[in-house]
């Protein structure tokens, strides 16, 4: 009987942050790689000593790279490098005004959470398919349904650490919430109390997608937002500023966000047999 294939997971979000976000992707991606039939056998956050784990990562057959929101303005290329030591893919990632960069070249495969990251990597002739966040495909978060009864209007944080609670109380008269201070059911179940959402988060973005939620965004770090709304159709809901994206917020939810947000599913699991396939081909 043959061993299974086994992986490691890089970058894996969901150690070292404790945005719901993070911990969503990081379930998703175990879930997925059980699925598929993948035995994640070692998992690293986004800094670590090689040095300390290369005889490890050397004994499995694929490095699952999690580009996620790291890959940017030239930040965080010691993850590329791995492609040159060990077979390797590099998936949902953004990819933003980086340097051109060799190690592109030796991933086995390539994909970005949107277009315009799939451009700029294009650009660097590496070939790179748009497969939208895993979120989009977990199980846990397709789970729930809208709220019948949901009232109101939330503003979630954003990254920019100038947007506080003591920011948002003397600016905005919405309720809050803070994606850092949610497991991701107790912030799944916080969104659907409301029939609106202004979305400071990308991956609170991705949950109302799913979920249902009218919502709007703001801008974030990159532009991993404004290119999913992009992708999506949805660019008009997309803000520079918070209180842009509470001005354009929408009543209704877009028929079009759902079946976006069901093909992205679709596209999500053919990611996974494309990596079980690859993983395969390293025996």
């Amino acid at each position: 009987m043959s061993k299974p294939l086994t992986v490691a997971l890089i970058n894996d979000t969901s150690i070292y942050s404790k945005h719901f976000g993070c911990q969503l992707v990081g379930q998703t991606f175990r879930e997925q790689f059980r699925r598929v039939g993948l035995d994640l056998k070692i998992s690293l956050p986004k800094e670590f000593d090689y040095k300390d784990y290369a005889a490890e990562l050397s004994k499995v057959d694929l490095l699952v790279v999690n580009g996620e929101g790291s890959i940017h303005h030239n930040a965080n290329f010691h993850l590329l490098e791995l492609a040159e030591k060990h077979p390797s893919v590099l998936v949902n990632c953004v990819y933003e005004q980086n340097d051109a960069n060799p190690y592109l070249e030796a991933f086995k495969y390539v994909s970005a959470r949107e277009s315009k990251s799939a451009a700029e990597i294009g650009g660097q002739g590496v070939e790179c398919a748009v497969i939208p966040d895993v979120i989009f495909a977990s199980s846990f978060l397709n789970s729930y349904r809208p709220v019948v009864k949901a009232q109101g209007v939330v503003v979630t944080d954003s990254y920019y650490k100038q947007y506080t609670q003591r920011y948002f109380m003397k600016r905005s008269d919405k309720a809050l919430l803070f994606a850092k201070k949610h497991s991701p059911a107790s912030f799944i179940e916080a969104l659907l109390k409301y029939e609106g959402v202004v979305a400071g988060r990308f991956h609170a973005a991705v949950a109302c997608s799913v979920l249902g939620i009218p919502f709007s965004t703001w801008e974030s770090n990159t532009w991993k937002t404004q290119g999913m709304m992009n992708d999506m159709g949805m660019g008009h809901l997309n803000s520079d500023s918070r209180k842009g994206a509470e001005a354009i917020l929408p009543k209704t939810f877009d028929p079009r966000i759902q079946k976006f947000a069901l093909d992205a599913k679709s596209k999500i699991f053919t990611l996974f047999d494309t990596l079980q396939d690859i993983a395969s081909q390293q025996r």
